[in-house]
């Protein structure tokens, strides 16, 4: 039969027919969204991540399928560093060398455009400890003050510290307390205190 005439070109050119389908398939031009975590790097001793517009960024590319497809299965990340900057609000543009994606991906859109952040001077006091105690024995803090450190328009306001509300109700000789935070941008070294009673 002349269906079974010149098989092996037939079956080499199936072969071929199904590997140019694969290729074309493989290798064509598809459209997606990328997410991309933003990470800061670098950042001076002196000054405090005080606010960001956006933990990420979504990308929306056009590019060939199969480099797609590593970019939507990894964890991306944008790093921008903060290496010398000075306190006061910074504006950062994104760029195709900063997303890390080839010469060959079209950007359709980004969102947001600007990574936008606000760097805040720290300082760090040294202030006295308040204890919040509702009881009738005398007390002694100790430390009598801790070291108290965040942004400088938070610290201008902060004059002292107070420990947790605390009593004691079963005659202990000493207890630990834990102090209060005047902001969750300040940190306090040590947290806590204890509690002598004197009588």
């Amino acid at each position: 039969m002349k269906i079974f005439e010149n098989w092996e070109l037939k079956i080499v050119a199936i072969i071929f027919s199904i590997s140019i389908w694969f290729y074309v398939q493989g290798k064509g031009l598809v459209e997606t969204a990328l997410r991309y975590s933003v990470y800061f790097t670098g950042m001076p001793e002196t000054l405090y991540l005080d606010e960001v517009n956006t933990p990420e960024i979504v990308v929306w590319v056009k590019g060939p399928k199969h480099l797609l497809n590593n970019f939507m299965n990894n964890s991306n990340r944008i790093e921008i560093s903060l290496r010398g900057q000075r306190a006061g609000r910074l504006v950062f543009d994104i760029s195709q060398e900063k997303l890390n994606l080839p010469s060959n991906f079209q950007i359709l859109k980004i969102q947001p455009e600007k990574i936008i952040v606000r760097l805040a001077p720290i300082i760090e006091r040294r202030l006295k400890v308040v204890p919040r105690y509702s009881g009738n024995r005398k007390i002694k803090v100790t430390p009598e003050s801790v070291i108290v450190k965040g942004p400088k328009y938070i610290m201008e306001n902060v004059k002292y510290v107070e420990t947790e509300d605390f009593t004691n109700n079963e005659g202990n000789k000493k207890i630990g307390v834990k102090l209060i935070s005047p902001s969750e941008k300040i940190t306090l070294k040590p947290d806590s205190v204890n509690i002598l009673f004197l009588d």
